[in-house]
C-alpha cells in the first residue's frame, strides 16, 4: 500500500512539473522577441510650425498676417508685448495652392494694457515670443 502511494505521488509531481514547464515556456520571456502592439497615434508625435507676424501691433488676431518661417531663431522677438513669433500645432494649419503652410483660424490673443499678445493657454499656440516692450 505504501509503494502505491509513493508511485501515485511521483506521478502527480511529474504531471505538475510538466504543466509548470509548459506554462513557463508559453509565457513571454522578456528577451525582446515579442512584438509590441502600437497604434500610429501612440508612435506619431504631432508636428508644429513657426509663424512670424508681418502686421502692425493690434492686428495679431488676423491669421493672414502670420507667415511660416523655417528659421525661428532669426527673428528678433525679445519684447514683452505684441505678437512676433508663434509655434502652432499642425492641426491648426494647412497648405495653400503655393504649397505654403498657413494658419486656418484667427490667432487667439490676450489684451494686456492695449497690447495683443498671443494666448499660449490656447490649444492652438504651443509657444510665443513678443516684439515690443
Amino acid at each position: 500500500m505504501a509503494t502505491l502511494k509513493i508511485k501515485y505521488l511521483k506521478g502527480a509531481i511529474t504531471v505538475f512539473a510538466l504543466c509548470l514547464i509548459g506554462t513557463v515556456s508559453a509565457a513571454p520571456n522578456g528577451n525582446g522577441d515579442e512584438k509590441k502592439n502600437t497604434t500610429s497615434a501612440e508612435t506619431k508625435k504631432a508636428d508644429s510650425y513657426y509663424f512670424k507676424f508681418n502686421g502692425s501691433p493690434g492686428q495679431e488676431t488676423d491669421e493672414t498676417l502670420w507667415e511660416q518661417t523655417d528659421n525661428p531663431g532669426a527673428e528678433d522677438c525679445s519684447g514683452a508685448n505684441d505678437g512676433c513669433l508663434i509655434e502652432v500645432e499642425e492641426s491648426f494649419t494647412t497648405t495653400n495652392s503655393s504649397n505654403e503652410r498657413v494658419l486656418t483660424q484667427p490667432v487667439p490673443v490676450i489684451n494686456s494694457a492695449g497690447h495683443l499678445n498671443p494666448d499660449t493657454s490656447s490649444s492652438m499656440i504651443l509657444s510665443a515670443s513678443n516684439r515690443n516692450p
